[in-house]
């Protein structure tokens, strides 16, 4: 049995799991996988290699010491890339283009900004 838990923690992977979701897994194996993860360093290697790409590749670039810090700028890439993708979906169901600022001679604004203020307004709710 204890074989098969470090098994699955050397497998982990966040794949489709939320940082929060593969947080809470690895924390449950790693708790049974000392052997693998001895020391924090140890720990947050390990949880940085199991995050997807697009998150992980910021994360290391930060090169943390903790594992609580790996996972918070997991958590607040994640975040980013929410908001990215909510603001993407938002231009495209409004039909906004951002190809190039184009100006506004009545207020000196690129359309781009414009368009981007009124996307940001109409996707984002305020915390």
């Amino acid at each position: 049995m204890k074989q098969a838990i470090a098994q699955e923690f050397k497998d982990l992977k966040q794949r489709t799991l939320t940082v929060t979701q593969y947080d809470a897994r690895f924390e449950e194996l790693a708790h049974h996988a000392i052997a693998v993860v001895p020391t924090d360093v140890a720990k947050a290697r390990k949880f940085e290699w199991g995050l997807s790409h697009s998150i992980r590749t910021s994360v290391v670039s930060h090169e943390y010491p903790t594992y609580a810090q790996v996972v918070r700028c997991a958590l607040m890439m994640e975040r980013k890339k929410s908001d990215s993708n909510s603001i993407w979906e938002a231009q495209k169901k409004n039909g906004l283009s951002f190809g190039g600022p184009i100006r506004n001679n009545n207020k000196g604004e690129a359309n781009a900004t414009i368009a981007m203020k009124k996307a940001i307004s109409s996707s984002l709710v305020l915390d």
